[in-house]
Parts: structure tokens; C-alpha cells; sequence
């Protein structure tokens, strides 16, 4: 039987109750004060050494989870959009606690978790709540805009100083994805260092458009602009050109100087204002 009592906030387990049943019977009375501040029995709640605070209740969480990207590693991001070729069953649980919040209302210390990923019930529906069945689980999602995801999972949450020192808690927690392309600029580069500032060599850009899945995207508009004396090749002299991705993505484009030194290109997608640059090279003649 597991017995406690305190005496100056100190701490003493059920051994100190055998001490005193086992002294002789001439000695009960003058201890019977001293013995109203026993109890002995099941202990449902101790005081803590290291944080002053009574025990007795187990840590708790909550927070948000993550499912994994289909390469298994990268996070989806709460308001990221998945890719119409995503699978719903190929995309897994993170095991990962980084968006979840531990607390303990006794106040204890050390406080972690772990979720148990194998253990986890992911349940994909429809925006109207209708379950998606096992066939269409097994298909990419396409043009279907938004889902919500159930998940139930146990995560183990523990604690270096309380008393219950963990707990294993069936999390529940919902994600409501919707689905869609999201082009980014994912590269850019020069064909040379650098090129003579004579108004006629010029550098040859090369950008590439993918989307969040980093799958070229064809027949995107990005408009692309220079200054300070930096023009565009074949279109008369202009610092500004509207030009669309070919099958693979790739645009390139021709930019001229008869001014030496650094100068920048820039660009940026229609469809979603994604913004990026360069730096080209002029060098004197």
C-alpha cells in the first residue's frame, strides 16, 4: 500500500507508518497528537520538490499535426495547397511535435511527447463530410477544391518531474486542405559571367516555372523588366516584356547594355505575383 505524509513540506512514503505500528503499546499515547498527521493509504496527490506544486495530474496537448508532402519529409503547411496529383493515402503522418503544445496543470517540468504514427486513423472526406472510399483514396485528388481530413492519434505525453509522469491520449485534431497549382519561380541562371557593355552582346537569361511539387508548368505569363539603361533584345529598345513558359517550363530572354557594371532583371509570375531577380554583368569594351 502506497502511503505518504508531510511534515514541514517534506515528503515520507509508508515506511515511517511500519515505525511507529511497531512500537510498543506504552508508547501510543503519548504519540496520538503526532499521529493525526498520518495518513496512510493511496496517495492521490504529493507535493514536488522541484516546482512546489501538487501532483496528480497527468501532462496534456494540443496543437496542430502535419501530414508529409508524398517525398515523405517535407511538411504541408497548414494553409498550403495540395497538388491535384497528390494521393490521399500516400500522404502520411509527420511524427514530428514541432505544432504541438504540452502543458501540465501541476505546473511539472521536462514536458515532450510522441506521436504514434502507425497507430494513426486518417480519414479523408469531402467538404460536405461525405468519406472518401477506399478507391478514391487510391486516386489522385484533381480538381476536387477542398477536403477535410480527420485525424485520431495516440501521443504519448510525458514530463521529467510529475507524478503521474505521462500519459497516452488519443489526439484528435482536423485539417481542412484544399487543392490547387501554385507557380514559382524555381530557378534562374546566365548563360555567361559576364558580357561587353556594347548595346549589342547580350546575356542570355534562362528562368524556369514549376509548381509547388516542383513539375514545370507550361503557358505561364511572367513579366519581365529592367532599368538604368538595361533593354531587352528585339523588342525595339523596351525594358519590359510580357513572355509565356514553353512545355518545360523555361522562358529565356536576351538583355543588352551599353552601360558597364551590375544590373538586375526581374521577374514576376501573373498569376500569383511570385517575385524574383537576377544580377547580369556588364563589363567595358
Amino acid at each position: 500500500m502506497l502511503s505518504r505524509f508531510f511534515r514541514n513540506n517534506k515528503e515520507y512514503d509508508n515506511s515511517a507508518c511500519d515505525h511507529f505500528f511497531s512500537l510498543k503499546r506504552k508508547s501510543w499515547v503519548s504519540l496520538l497528537g503526532y499521529l493525526a498527521l498520518i495518513f496512510c493509504g493511496s496517495a492521490s496527490a504529493i507535493l514536488s520538490g522541484k516546482t512546489s506544486a501538487i501532483h496528480g495530474h497527468p501532462p496534456n496537448v494540443k496543437g496542430t499535426l502535419y501530414l508529409l508532402q508524398p517525398d515523405g519529409v517535407t511538411l504541408i503547411e497548414k494553409d498550403e495547397l495540395l497538388h491535384p496529383s497528390d494521393i490521399p493515402n500516400k500522404l502520411k503522418l509527420s511524427s514530428l511535435n514541432t505544432g504541438l503544445e504540452f502543458f501540465d496543470k501541476d505546473g511539472d517540468l521536462g514536458l515532450r511527447g510522441k506521436i504514434y504514427v502507425n497507430e494513426a486513423d486518417i480519414i479523408w472526406m469531402y467538404e460536405d463530410g461525405k468519406r472518401l472510399n477506399s478507391y478514391e483514396q487510391s486516386k489522385p485528388l484533381g480538381k476536387t477544391k477542398k477536403y477535410r481530413v480527420n485525424v485520431v492519434v495516440p501521443v504519448e505525453v510525458s514530463s521529467a518531474t510529475g507524478i503521474p509522469f505521462k500519459d497516452k491520449i488519443s489526439f484528435e485534431w482536423q485539417y481542412k486542405p484544399e487543392v490547387g497549382i501554385v507557380p514559382k519561380i524555381s530557378n534562374i541562371k546566365t548563360v555567361r559571367p559576364s558580357v561587353l557593355a556594347n548595346g549589342k552582346d547580350s546575356h542570355v537569361i534562362i528562368i524556369t516555372v514549376t509548381d509547388q511539387r516542383n513539375q514545370p508548368l507550361e503557358n505561364q505569363d511572367v513579366l519581365i523588366s529592367v532599368n538604368n539603361g538595361v533593354k531587352i533584345a528585339d523588342t525595339y529598345g523596351e525594358d519590359s516584356i510580357m513572355l509565356s513558359t514553353n512545355r518545360k517550363g523555361k522562358i529565356s530572354v536576351n538583355i543588352t547594355s551599353d552601360i558597364s557594371g551590375f544590373h538586375t532583371a526581374f521577374f514576376e509570375i501573373i498569376e500569383n505575383k511570385w517575385q524574383s531577380q537576377i544580377q547580369m554583368n556588364f563589363i567595358q569594351p
